[in-house]
């Protein structure tokens, strides 16, 4: 039998003593027995169905009988699936937490919307797993054996000093546990492709920024001036973690606190020293498939309180699609940037090849917003199916726990969304995304000058993006996320527009 279906056969065992006795920051428990969610008081003692979760720079151990334990990280959820003489079972619904299962015979075991982890044998074992959004897992093992599955039952042992990662695509082979360099530089990214530093205490965002700077391969930093007047210091770095990625960072440090962004973008082959004609391709090709396309990639903003993630994955199909060629005109690129002329060129009756993404997933702070699926034989965006009821990249079930749910159809809002320029003589273009549960997502986007002035607009048609993305060329790019899910607070990042334009990833 699959050992995460045997793990269910513990679910209607008697229940031991799993218990807090303390927690640091806020902490809150939601009991099978009285629904809802309250502070923990330590001590506290939980069983089978009970839920954690911890807030912002908060932590708390669970204490098992047997002398084993788990840690939980901030902004994580968790819950105590079972807790029995036999075996004890915590399902980690998002963010990440370290476990010590003690030596004997009792079970302990790790569940996540991806896959299973079971210590094997009775020696004791010291491993860490973490869930981003979109369900991917990472797990980590110091000490011991671990047993792992993925969903669709494909196993492998993870030993001592040795990592896994499992996403939509299954589970990967197991490789060696980073070093200390390694570990710092998955630390960042971590950081990036997941809950960036949102979810983090500024102290320890600023140190692991720092880390990020000494690791750069790339690294330019200048003071500018926002829209409103403030100074802000840009830092940008580019860095390589795998022969086939890059990412990029830009910190935008004010006297108020700090914004961030990055792209973390995978592509079909290894990369090269220049990444110029790298990014160059970014956008597509015309007349003939790119030499370099993306395959997947993740995008995220902060302002270390509320954070969005973009994640796009090409799962299923591999290569690039003609977007001119396929039935669906609402995908049409008209004009592609040329780095040889720095400028846009009109490729309307032309072939472009682009990659049109089986899954993405648009999450504010850790929750799916937006999403689409689709298969193998899709050609175009018209192939592909809206997010309805399941996450589009791990296949989970969507709850009010990884998911904004519309409460009138316990499904996600469906979006709608007007493109305007709100002035015409000012370059700003803003793209408001309505949900039919009526919250929004609004995006900002100003060119200015070095002293923060916005600069004129010159009439441009609101859809004639690529108008406004040569506009920007010269100019300084700022973005402006608000949102009802934001508590009235705002992601505000100025960036050199160079990077975004060419990648075609200015709105």
């Amino acid at each position: 039998m699959p050992f995460l279906a045997f793990l269910l056969t513990f679910l209607a065992k008697p229940a031991a003593a799993a218990t807090i006795y303390h927690v640091d920051g806020v902490v809150e428990v939601s009991k099978i027995s009285q629904p809802g969610w309250r502070v923990i008081r330590p001590p506290e003692m939980l069983g089978a169905g009970d839920r954690l979760r911890t807030g912002l720079a908060a932590g708390v151990r669970i204490s098992f009988s047997d002398g084993s334990a788990a840690q939980l990280e901030a902004d994580s959820t968790v819950v105590l699936q079972a807790d029995s003489e036999e075996a004890a079972v915590l399902r980690l619904e998002i963010g990440g937490l370290r476990a010590w299962a003690a030596e004997g015979s009792r079970r302990f075991a790790v569940v996540t919307p991806m896959a299973g982890m079971l210590r094997r044998g009775t020696a004791s074992a010291d491993f860490l797993a973490r869930v981003i959004s979109g369900g991917q897992t990472v797990v980590e093992v110091t000490e011991g054996t671990l047993a792992l599955e993925d969903k669709s039952g494909k196993r492998s042992q993870l030993k001592a000093n040795e990592r896994a990662e499992i996403d939509l695509r299954g589970l990967e082979l197991p490789t060696a546990k980073p070093g200390p360099v390694e570990a710092r530089v998955s630390e960042l990214r971590r950081l990036a492709r997941a809950e960036a530093a949102y979810e983090l205490a500024q102290d320890r965002l600023d140190s692991v920024l720092a880390r990020e700077a000494k690791l750069a391969e790339f690294q330019q930093g200048h003071a500018l001036v926002d829209i409103a007047g403030n100074r802000v210091r840009l830092e940008e770095y580019v860095i390589r973690p795998q022969p086939d990625q890059f990412k990029l960072v830009a910190l935008d440090g004010r006297s108020g606190g700090m914004d961030y962004f990055y792209y973390l973008g995978t592509f079909n082959r290894g990369l090269p020293v220049d990444l110029t004609t790298v990014v160059a391709q970014m956008p597509g090709c015309a007349d003939r498939p790119c030499g370099y396309y993306l395959t997947e990639f993740y995008a995220g903003r902060s302002n270390g309180t509320d954070s969005i993630l973009e994640h796009g994955a090409n799962t299923v199909a591999a290569g690039q699609i003609d977007v001119n060629g396929n039935a669906d005109p609402a995908d049409n690129v008209s004009s592609l940037f040329s780095s040889a002329s720095n400028a846009y060129v009109d490729v309307s009756n032309r072939s472009v090849y682009q990659t049109v993404f089986n899954d993405y997933g648009l999450y504010l702070n850790g929750k799916l917003k937006h999403g689409w699926s689709g298969g193998s034989g899709i050609t175009g965006h018209e192939d592909t199916i809206p997010a309805t009821a399941a996450d589009p990249l791990s296949g989970a079930a969507l709850t009010a726990v990884n998911a904004w749910l519309d409460p009138a159809t316990n499904q996600l809002a469906t979006p709608s969304s007007a493109v305007t320029f709100p002035s015409a003589d000012l370059l700003h273009r803003q793209v408001y995304e309505l949900y039919s549960d009526g919250s929004y997502l609004e995006w900002d986007g100003y060119g200015s000058g070095r002293e923060g002035a916005v600069a004129a607009g010159g009439a441009l048609n609101p859809f004639d993006l690529a108008g406004y993305r040569s506009r920007m060329l010269g100019l300084s790019y700022e973005q402006v996320v608000t949102s009802s899910h934001f508590g009235g607070r705002k992601i505000d990042l100025v960036v050199d527009p160079k990077f975004v334009v060419q990648a075609g990833l200015l709105q």
